[in-house]
């Protein structure tokens, strides 16, 4: 019996260890220089030794003391090649098994799973004081060391009772580990787990269920309680035994039935389990066609898309439900992208029915094109046939799958070329905008394009005049036509031109004066998108500060977005917008509120006003504008005094988001905001925190008295890296860290690594030889 195991990990442990690759002239390296070496002050010197020791598996096992002391090697890539050197030794480094016992404490998963693998690979010796962790009174303990008994595998068989009881644990990250480890035991579980199928426990068959879902070629007893379980009056339980049941060897015919029932389960997560093991029936999986395609017909939206996409992964083997499926398109919100996906994935034999339901003209081009492009090339050549089908609806939904496919196929742009005369304009702006998806390939069709921008049809103007733009027309040809467009009667075709000049970017500078009486249009639409290109110029759009203030009063929020996002981008010659801008921060739309913040932001001192408006934005109710406003306060205001207090209290905020703009803005301003060192050290404790607090402690690199106390609990902490910098920034203070001398000469009794000792012995002469000055 052979148990799927997590053979990933090990070879991206391996990858991981392949990337500190040793020095030249470290091959053939005696394991007592290699022991040498790892105590020695050079970093560079420490990592090559500890791969070597890494590398040459049970060859170190001389070495094992070393490596002992030196899992408390400060630097992570030491501390890594010597846990794999560990593992790597196996049983002979039984004597590294309480130092790796005690990493599974900490805060670091990455720590917890390398030494639990190192303590798996050590083997039977492990077993006893990691059984003793299972009753850990800690979660994060008890759970690294189920995960530790795992990968003992096979040798792990006399824990299967404790792992039994450890699935009825509180916590249930420690329950999944309890059930993983379980899973690769594999055979010797096997009994064990069954039984517990049983249990009165939830939690308890919850576990069983997922560790049977991990041996492969359970036994056929054990095959019908997972069936049995199949009823369970847990969702969770009956959805795990379906997923066991399909990933051992029972019948896959047998398996249709139970799948069957799945699908129709009132619990989501029982309906999810369904459709993840229909896809692992193979060609047995067309049984369970019927019962999709009621389940299509479905009130219930979430049942609908289950099976859409359920009998998308089906593929040809779905094709008996097309019909079924076409009628849900018919049914298909707008926004919902469901269907069309799914019958994308049958393939081409369902482009034939879609053709018909494009004639009947009762779905929508969009859906219908969206379902044919996603068929990709097995349908172009009917598509393109399809441009000169007697119906209308016909030739749009071609013109527009043929755009949307993904890569578009070049030998369509000459068909969608002549389309661009037919008769239907629904048909011609069809063409225009998927010639305009091809961009310079469909150069070919650029005279007919110009022809279609003065079409009769605003549609086929407006997508005519885009298309255009992706074609790289020359601009002295391309700019008349735009210029003539944005005076257009139908607001959509001036849109389309504005939007079109957007897409140039500094090219539409020419037509500066036209986009900024565009500010003025009647259509909001209108006005947003000349407000938006406007933005494009690359700062050149200085002209069009004055309307552009006026508008950011626009009655329509997405012009008053607009403007202010523009007025950012035009940098600080906008910088008389500020009062304007000001008032916008009291917006009751929170995307107009943040561009104002952002625009702001951009005029450096110049929007210096704002600051108090800005504090107020700290206490909003969007953590969006909080820390748009928490990064704005140093670019507005220089001087640290007024606002490093105001980004300290914004560290307690309840939104991590906030407290790391919060720490970013600090760490800008650099050594004047040391006052917020004892709240960054309390950050460093928090996983979320953690990366922003250490960042913006680099770049203050200072630190007053009063953060002594918050320095010396921080000495206790169980993360390595939160005591360096605790010692560090205690080093810098001298003299002033006198009271912390106590905690620094405990910490060098307790810590074994030589690095760290060293480090903690010149701090305390540092502190010492100062203050007796």
């Amino acid at each position: 019996m052979s148990v799927r195991r997590d053979h990933f990990v090990f070879i991206a442990l391996l990858l991981c260890s392949l990337v500190a690759r040793p020095l030249a002239g470290q091959e053939g390296t005696s394991v007592d220089e290699l022991v040498k070496k790892i105590a020695d002050s050079d970093l560079n010197v420490r990592r090559d030794a500890a791969y070597e020791l890494s590398r040459l598996g049970r060859g170190a096992k001389d070495a094992v003391p070393s490596l002992i002391e030196a899992l408390n090697d400060p630097d992570q890539q030491v501390w890594f090649q010597v846990t794999m050197a560990l593992a790597r030794i196996g049983p002979d480094a039984k004597a590294a098994i309480p130092h790796l016992l005690g990493k599974l404490s900490s805060r670091d998963r990455q720590r917890r799973y390398r030494s639990a693998y190192a303590l798996g690979s050590i083997g039977e010796a492990a077993i006893a004081p990691l059984l003793g962790s299972l009753e850990d009174r800690s979660s994060t303990v008890r759970g690294a060391a189920a995960q530790a008994i795992g990968f003992m595998g096979s040798l792990a068989a006399p824990t299967v009772a404790d792992l039994i009881r450890t699935l009825n644990d509180e916590n249930s990250d420690v329950r999944a580990s309890a059930a993983a480890a379980l899973g690769r035991i594999g055979h010797p579980a096997e009994s064990a787990l069954a039984q517990s199928l049983d249990s009165d426990v939830d939690a308890v068959r919850l576990g069983a269920v997922t560790a049977l879902g991990q041996i492969d070629d359970v036994s056929k007893p054990v095959i019908r309680s997972l069936q049995k379980v199949t009823g369970d009056t847990s969702p969770a339980v009956r959805a795990g035994a379906l997923q066991a049941l399909a990933a051992s060897n029972m019948d896959r015919r047998a398996l249709v039935p139970l799948i069957s029932k799945a699908l129709r389960d009132d619990d989501e997560q029982v309906r999810d389990a369904g459709i993840v093991s229909l896809m692992k029936l193979g060609s047995a999986s067309e049984q369970a066609v019927p019962t999709l395609v009621q389940m299509l017909g479905s009130d219930d939206d979430r049942s609908r898309r289950a099976a859409a996409y359920a009998l998308g992964r089906l593929g040809p083997l779905a094709k008996d439900a097309i019909p079924a499926m076409i009628l849900a398109l018919k049914q298909q919100p707008n926004d919902d992208t469901s269907v069309s996906q799914a019958i994308s994935r049958i393939g081409a034999v369902a482009v034939p029915a879609l053709l018909v339901a494009a004639k009947e003209d009762a779905i929508s081009t969009e859906s219908l094109a969206l379902a044919l492009a996603g068929i990709g090339p097995t349908a172009v050549t009917p598509l393109i046939a399809s441009l000169t089908n007697d119906s209308a609806s016909v030739r749009s939904s071609a013109a527009l799958a043929l755009g949307g496919m993904d890569p578009t196929p070049v030998v369509a742009i000459e068909p969608l070329a002549g389309a661009l005369s037919d008769k239907s304009p629904r048909v011609r702006a069809a063409a225009a905008s998927s010639l305009g998806k091809f961009g310079p390939l469909a150069k070919p069709a650029l005279e007919k394009l110009f022809i279609a921008a003065q079409d009769d049809n605003a549609a086929v103007r407006g997508d005519a005049l885009f298309a255009l733009t992706s074609l790289d027309a020359e601009i002295e040809l391309l700019l008349p036509i735009l210029a003539t467009a944005m005076k257009d009667t139908s607001a959509l075709v001036r849109h389309r031109a504005i939007d079109a000049l957007a897409e140039m970017g500094p090219s539409a500078k020419p037509l500066i004066d036209p986009l900024i009486e565009a500010l003025d249009d009647r259509e909001a639409e209108v006005r947003r998108s000349a407000a938006d290109a406007i933005g494009e110029l690359s700062g050149e759009g200085a002209a069009a500060v004055p309307k552009l203030i006026s508008i950011l009063k626009d009655p329509d929020a997405e012009v008053r977005t607009a403007a202010a996002r523009t007025l950012g981008k035009i940098g600080r010659d906008a910088a008389p917008a500020t009062p304007a801008l000001i008032e916008l921060l009291a917006d009751s739309n929170v995307p107009t509120t943040l561009a104002a913040v952002q625009s702001l932001t951009t005029f450096g001192e110049a929007a210096k006003s704002s600051l108090p408006q800005l504090v107020k934005l700290l206490e909003h109710r969007e953590a969006t504008l909080r820390l748009a406003a928490a990064a704005a306060l140093p670019e507005v205001e220089h001087d640290s005094e007024k606002i490093v207090p105001i980004l300290i209290r914004a560290l307690g905020d309840g939104d991590w988001t906030v407290r790391k703009s919060a720490a970013d803005a600090l760490g800008k301003i650099g050594t004047p905001a040391k006052a917020a060192v004892p709240a960054l050290f309390t950050m460093l404790s928090s996983e979320e925190d953690s990366d922003a607090a250490r960042s913006a402690l680099r770049e203050i690199d200072a630190v007053g008295p009063e953060a002594v106390p918050v320095l010396i609990k921080a000495l206790e902490n169980g993360e390595g890296r939160v005591r360096y910098y605790a010692v560090f920034y205690l080093g810098k203070l001298g003299p002033a860290a006198k009271d912390a001398l106590p905690a620094l000469q405990r910490l060098s009794e307790e810590d074994g690594g030589f690095r760290f000792r060293s480090f903690l012995t010149k701090t305390i002469k540092s502190i010492e030889g100062e203050s007796d000055e």
